[in-house]
């Protein structure tokens, strides 16, 4: 009986001794040993997505048929050619995919205006074809309206090689503007973004 009593305080002293801990560089109570050093700073973690945004803060006249010019860029990533964007108003799609697309365009029907007055509009062109679904109309009542807005959306196919504009289908010229009699800053003339979906 004595032994059985000697044999359970030993092992209720051992139990409720202090822990320590000994390892290599590391001797301190309750087995918790203060970090090391930092380790190097690890990739920075490459942009997501593909998509480019351009527009035009400039003023320009675009006859029927014609392109508008997307000079300036938001954003963008190396899936797109916008070498021709600011010339001719051409985007060169460089990776195929299924890509939502949205426009728009601030300023007026070129005057002198006939009567009856009429509609404008533009669409999105790809390989100088039309886009269905991708054009849009608007009404400048006279030329004292001197910034109606338009714009248009539409998901579409693009193959690597397309070209993609943004074109004046009305049957007169039409004067997109940037600095307008009333607001504080420029508007952009004309704008055009595309983001990819989902690559093919």
């Amino acid at each position: 009986m004595n032994k059985k009593l000697s044999l359970f305080v030993l092992l209720s002293m051992m139990a409720c001794a202090p822990s320590a801990y000994s390892a290599e560089g590391c001797c301190c109570q309750s087995c918790i040993c203060p970090p090391g050093p930092p380790g190097p700073v690890g990739p920075c973690c490459p942009v997501n997505g593909v998509f480019t945004g351009v527009y035009s803060l400039t003023a320009q006249t675009i006859p029927p048929g014609g392109n508008a010019i997307l000079d300036l860029v938001a954003q963008t990533t190396s899936e797109f050619d916008l070498s021709q964007a600011g010339t001719t108003g051409v985007i060169t799609i460089l990776k195929s995919g299924i890509y939502f697309i949205n426009w728009g365009v601030d300023g007026r029907l070129a005057p002198p205006y006939p009567s009856p007055v009429p509609a404008w509009s533009f669409a999105a062109y790809r390989n100088g074809v039309l886009l269905p679904g991708t054009s849009s109309g608007s009404f400048s009542i006279t030329p004292d309206d001197i910034c109606t807005h338009d714009s248009g959306l539409s998901i579409i196919l693009l193959q690597a090689g397309d070209t993609v504009t943004l074109v004046n289908t009305s049957t007169k010229d039409f004067e997109a503007t940037s600095n307008i009699l009333g607001s504080t800053i420029p508007v952009a003339s004309t704008r055009l973004n595309l983001i990819l979906l989902t690559a093919l």
